[in-house]
């Protein structure tokens, strides 16, 4: 494992997509901020990791007579983890794997699932398999009780999406007309499973909406003070600042460039992400800070670049996500060996405060 502060590869690659997109919210952080887990692929095969923070110390972990490693997802403070020969748990404290419980150790259901809260307790929203990315109906969610997998009740619902850790947002939307839709309604809920916010129609509409393939990503900010909701297509995207205390829409803006595939830091003032940009002559990356613009068109925001990547030196972008206590992004960049870039996210930050970790163990 090899600790150092940013060397810039020799080649750019840019994989772009809309932020949140990732179905597996990784690299995560664990709970405690003290670790982080990811999949890489290895010599042969993909492969779980743990990179202790205050150690730097990182560790393949592997179930031995599972086979290959087929898809993995922080669900929680653990790991699910789909094998060839089935599913399993990964507790990343204990470094050890549990099995999954009766019922779920088949690898059909991992990546529909959706964490969520329900009569104060900590769940999972299953849609089924077959479910429409634009729905134009409620939706039937089977909710399971997490971690124990129990089937607790089955739920019509506009379309639900998660908001981080168990928050999660419910939305709807209708078409004004062919080839035009806005937001109609909005409904917010803790990760206690309290409904904490319901924005209407007149304030909903007031965010542009891009339709496309993604059918939309939602999180929240300031604990749960602000809603950031995102519509986009080919990478490119638009979203909305809510304020969930009063139900109104704050703000609202697009990406500057193509957006890569994560998690914005967000609060009711700014959003910071990651984003390419289109320079002179070629692409790059760069830390990018949303604010509100002029009062006169809350949707269209001010963004500033903090810092681009040099242009002939970048790196191959990969998933990204902030650190428990917002200051920094960490970004998994994908080959072998699998790197880890620790972003700081403020004014006046250099390529140079960046550091790398390359994972070998």
């Amino acid at each position: 494992m090899t600790f150092a502060r940013f060397s810039l590869p020799a080649l750019l690659i840019i994989v772009p997509f809309v932020p949140g997109c990732l179905p597996n919210d990784m690299p995560a952080y664990t709970n405690d901020g003290k670790s982080v887990v990811l999949v890489a692929e290895g010599d042969k095969d993909q492969t779980l990791w743990t990179y202790d923070i205050q150690t730097k110390v990182a560790s393949a972990q592997r179930s031995p007579g599972k086979g290959k490693l087929k898809y993995a997802r922080m669900l929680g403070d653990q790991v699910w983890v789909e094998w060839e020969a089935g599913s399993e748990r990964f507790d990343p404290a204990r470094k050890e794997f549990v099995p999954a419980p009766e019922g779920f150790r088949g690898c059909d259901w991992l990546e529909r699932a959706i964490p969520a809260s329900y009569e104060g307790k900590k769940s999972l929203f299953l849609p089924p398999k077959n479910a429409p990315v634009h729905p134009k109906e409620k939706i039937s969610y089977t909710v399971y009780s997490f971690p124990e997998m129990k089937r607790q009740a089955t739920m019509c619902l506009d379309q639900v999406f998660p908001a981080g850790g168990f928050w999660w947002v419910s939305l709807r939307t209708r078409d004004i007309t062919p080839g035009e839709t806005e937001v109609e309604h909005i409904e917010v809920f803790s990760d206690a499973g309290k409904r904490i916010a319901s924005i209407e129609h007149e304030e909903a509409r007031k965010m542009e909406y891009r339709g496309g393939w993604n059918p939309g990503y939602a999180r929240m900010g300031e604990g749960g003070k602000a809603l950031f909701l995102a519509f986009g297509d080919q990478g490119c995207y638009s979203f909305g600042v809510f304020d969930t205390t009063s139900g109104k829409f704050l703000w609202g803006g697009e990406s500057a460039g193509e957006a890569m595939t994560g998690n914005p830091l967000v609060t009711r003032t700014e959003v910071w992400s990651l984003e390419t940009v289109w320079p002179s002559t070629k692409e790059g990356v760069a830390l990018v800070r949303h604010r509100p613009g002029d009062a006169g068109d809350a949707r269209k925001d001010k963004h500033e670049t903090i810092m681009e990547f040099p242009d002939d030196a970048a790196f191959l972008a990969g998933q990204y996500t902030p650190s428990p206590d917002g200051s920094h992004f960490l970004v998994q960049v994908p080959g072998n060996p699998a790197i880890l870039l620790f972003i700081p996210i403020r004014e006046g930050v250099t390529a140079k405060d960046v550091v790398r970790v390359e994972l070998k163990g």
